[in-house]
């Protein structure tokens, strides 16, 4: 993953396909509007690096984060942010959902 120095409220997150992908990074605790996106959880270090803990693609953000069913990885992996990539074909976000979990491995998608 490639971040900005300058700070921007966007990440660029790359998949196995080489394609890179550009979230936007939210608090944890945001509220969302009812949309279809793909998303990834991070975790945010003390040195501002961001780490990808999962990855994954919703018809409506508004509730996704209500009793997710990996929030216990979540919280034993420190999470702190959510990037959102807004993607109204929900094909083509299961796609990149599977380009970036293929290219990262993410440790609360396995």
């Amino acid at each position: 993953m490639s971040e900005s120095t300058e700070e921007k409220p966007y990440i660029i997150i790359p998949g196995a396909t080489g394609n890179n992908y550009q979230f936007r990074i939210y608090e944890w605790e945001t509220l969302f509007n009812p949309i279809c996106a793909v998303y990834v959880v991070l975790s945010k270090s003390r040195h501002g690096i961001h780490t990808l803990l999962y990855a994954g693609q919703t018809d409506d953000l508004s509730c996704r984060f209500d009793f997710h069913h990996k929030q216990a990885c979540f919280d034993q992996q420190n999470k702190t942010h959510v990037g959102i990539l807004v993607e109204k074909s929900r094909e083509k976000g299961l796609l990149i959902k599977a380009d970036l979990i293929d290219g990262h491995k993410p440790v609360c998608n396995c």
